[in-house]
This record gives structure tokens, C-alpha cells and sequence, in this order.
């Protein structure tokens, strides 16, 4: 279900920003894995990033898959008043992350990524 509707939404959607959605799993999984956190917050990183003006629905669509697929689970917190969905990566998921990042970053981008971390 969720497959067909990225396709949906991938048809007519601007270049750069089906770049950013490719990168949004592995994103929130390096973002699950620092510290859980729950949509609200994924979405205020995500805008602090600049990586793209994602649909709250886009975001959560994400999750949810990540979550189907067992690298990222979440649990229900509360903090009193509030009710939240509070995710967070799993061993696969870092898993997951580990072999993009060993794999799939290469070349250039990887000189630049070294650079700003030095």
C-alpha cells in the first residue's frame, strides 16, 4: 500500500526533492538512532536540515515502513498530559544505516562529509 502511493506521489514531484526523499529513511534512521523521539520533533529536525518541506503524512508514511520492516520501533510515552508515539532505531536499523553509509556514500560527497567533520 505504501509503495503505491510513493509512486504517486513521486510522479511530477521536482528532482531535488525525490533526491530528498530517497535520503529520508536514512535520515530518521540516523536521527532515531542519536536519541528516539516522536514526530513532532522528527519533523522540527527535518526543517532545521532543510532537507525538504515534507507532508507530516509523508514523514509518518516513512516511519510506518521503517517500522514494518523492523528497523525502527516505537512505543506510546506520556508526559503527563500528552500522549505521544516515541520512535527509535534497532539494531537492524543501524544495521541498515551502516551498510548505506559504507556503501552508498562515495566519491566526492564522501571527501565533503569528511571535510565538515574535521
Amino acid at each position: 500500500m505504501i509503495a503505491m502511493g510513493k509512486a504517486a506521489k513521486l510522479r511530477g514531484m521536482p528532482d531535488a526533492h525525490k533526491k530528498h526523499l530517497k535520503m529520508l529513511p536514512q535520515f530518521l534512521l540516523w536521527r532515531l538512532a542519536k536519541k528516539p523521539a516522536h514526530g513532532y520533533v522528527v519533523m522540527s529536525d527535518l526543517k532545521e536540515f532543510k532537507l525538504a518541506s515534507f507532508q507530516q503524512s509523508t514523514v509518518y508514511a516513512v516511519l510506518a515502513e521503517l517500522e514494518r520492516k523492523g528497523q525502527i520501533r516505537s512505543r506510546i510515552m506520556s508526559d503527563g498530559a500528552r500522549i505521544r508515539k516515541v520512535f527509535y532505531t534497532t539494531p537492524k536499523g543501524k544495521a541498515v544505516f551502516e551498510k548505506t553509509r559504507k556503501t552508498r556514500i562515495t566519491g566526492i560527497i564522501r571527501d565533503f562529509l569528511r571535510a565538515l567533520s574535521a
